[in-house]
């Protein structure tokens, strides 16, 4: 049986397909459905290429008949389920994101070292003392990142 043919057999499984619908139909390979679990919409292929179908007005008649086919023919369909980090990985973006954190502060502090550098006015002590305190934690999280890295491989 060709591609086409085959369309055309499984449009024909739901009932009352605007033309157009099945015009649409005729183009998607229904053998291979993704439903995003997290918003319920529908990826297919059409023309061979990946074809978003969301649970929208703009989408409505598309999405009730790709719907209604997809619950009639459940085997046609894969989950896509969205990735659920591990701890490491959440432990790894908090690290990224202090060091982030960290380097802006010393960024937003730069300029008392270039003053001092150009005119030798001295960076005031509790300035001086946290920029210090700033690149002490980044090397230690960046060892902490290493040591992830490391038992991971």
């Amino acid at each position: 049986m060709e591609h086409d043919e085959k369309i055309e057999e499984q449009a024909l499984d739901l009932p009352e397909v605007q033309p157009e619908v099945l015009n649409w139909l005729a183009e998607v390979d229904l053998s291979s459905i993704t439903r995003r679990v997290a918003d319920g919409s529908y990826v297919v292929q059409k023309n061979g290429l990946p074809y978003h179908v969301p649970d929208s007005e703009e989408f409505a008649e598309f999405f009730s008949q790709l719907d209604e086919y997809a619950r009639a023919h459940p085997e046609a369909v894969t989950e896509e389920r969205p990735h659920v980090p591990t701890e490491e990985e959440e432990r790894r973006a908090e690290i990224e994101a202090r060091i982030a954190e960290l380097q802006e502060y010393l960024r937003s502090t730069d300029w008392y070292a270039i003053r001092f550098a150009d005119s030798g006015v001295e960076i005031p002590a509790g300035v001086k003392q946290a920029r210090q305190e700033a690149r002490d934690e980044i090397d230690t999280l960046r060892a902490e990142l290493e040591a992830l890295a490391a038992a991971k491989a």
